[in-house]
């Protein structure tokens, strides 16, 4: 069944720049605990004590990582009791701040040394600014990248039977959906799966559809209606009361890579690069749209554009990814600078504090 341990993230580095996809994972939040300061002042340690506590206690957990540095949490989401704990620091903050009313603020920023800090501030600030900087020119190459993904499209849709893609479609909700509704206003949850990160491409396809029901991979190759069909899904879901897990492309944050119906124990994903499945289960089942609707030997009669294409989207990908790695080479030295700057014992009470608060 749908449920249980789940990762996915929350925020992106797309072509479109940072993506936030807070908001709507809030639903049905009634405490929410906003995790402020620096980089260093050990917000990690303090997500990562509350996921020990979960598993210890047998709590259904949702992690959200961070793509620049997906080993940590950005928050922590607990359904069974309506709590979540985020991080609020520097971007995630804009729109956390301004949807949740109540929340529960803890400022790591209070257990600094207040004097070196003020010494520290001018090698921080460059330091901060250099992150900042790279990941500007990572954001540039992605955009880059998308635009040559374009040229990738542009083949297919010129090839593309969009009365046959029509009638796929058409056929896939009944599939999937057949005559299921319910009385009440559909809940939609805007989510990534994967993300762009320093080292490259990541997903959590298999810790969200791990135990569903029912799954089917999505094939075709860029500009054959996937994104689309996954829409016409969604706004089929919404007018039945269905609610659903949206999963935004990691590049391309307009369009959608899967979704997921936890009240129908199954999902529908993109199951193509760079996120490649294939059916490993006895639940799979594939919805091929270059099968069906493109016309026989495309990939041949382009094979030669399409070959310079792949390799040019490649390449501004790998520097895209490069500028990340660099930006958490910063971002690293960072956090270190910051936290040789902490007074222990404040953050112990601060931890303890949100202990209190948590236990409450």
């Amino acid at each position: 069944m749908a449920g249980g341990t789940k990762h996915y993230f929350i925020y992106g580095n797309t072509a479109q720049g940072f993506i936030r996809k807070a908001d709507s994972n809030l639903i049905g939040i009634k405490r929410l605990f906003i995790l402020k300061g620096r980089p260093g002042t050990g917000k990690a340690l303090m997500n990562n004590g509350i996921a020990d506590v979960c598993v210890q206690s047998g709590f259904e957990a949702e992690y959200l990582h961070c793509p620049s540095a997906p080993e940590t949490f950005d928050g922590i989401i607990l359904p069974q009791i309506s709590l979540a704990v985020l991080d609020g620091t520097d971007l995630h903050a804009i729109d956390l701040q301004t949807s949740f009313s109540g929340a529960w603020f803890i400022d790591t920023d209070t257990a600094f040394d207040r004097t070196a800090l003020l010494e520290a501030e001018e090698r921080a600030s460059a330091l901060f600014n250099r992150a900042q900087t790279s990941h500007e020119k990572a954001f540039e190459c992605f955009s880059k990248a998308l635009r040559v993904h374009d040229e990738w499209e542009n083949i297919y849709i010129e090839n593309m039977d969009f009365k046959e893609a029509d009638a796929l479609a058409e056929e896939t909700i009944k599939l999937l959906l057949g005559r299921h509704r319910r009385d009440k206003t559909s809940v939609i949850k805007d989510r990534f799966f994967g993300a762009g990160t320093p080292s490259g491409a990541l997903d959590y396809i298999d810790s969200l559809t791990g135990g569903l029901a029912k799954r089917y991979l999505l094939k075709g190759r860029p500009g054959t209606g996937k994104s689309t069909l996954l829409k016409k899904l969604a706004d089929a879901s919404s007018m039945r009361g269905l609610d659903i897990e949206l999963y935004h492309c990691a590049f391309d944050s307009n369009s959608l890579d899967m979704i997921l119906w936890p009240e129908l124990d199954l999902c529908l994903f993109d199951s193509t690069a760079p996120h490649l499945y294939q059916p490993s289960r006895p639940n799979d089942d594939v919805i091929d749209m270059y099968a069906r609707c493109v016309r026989p030997g495309t990939d041949e009669k382009y094979a030669s554009i399409l070959s310079d294409i792949t390799a040019r989207y490649k390449d501004a990908v790998q520097r895209g990814t490069a500028y990340l790695h660099e930006a958490k080479l910063s971002l690293d030295e960072l956090t270190t600078l910051y936290s040789g700057l902490i007074k222990q014992e404040a953050l112990r009470r601060l931890k303890e504090d949100l202990q209190k608060q948590l236990d409450e």
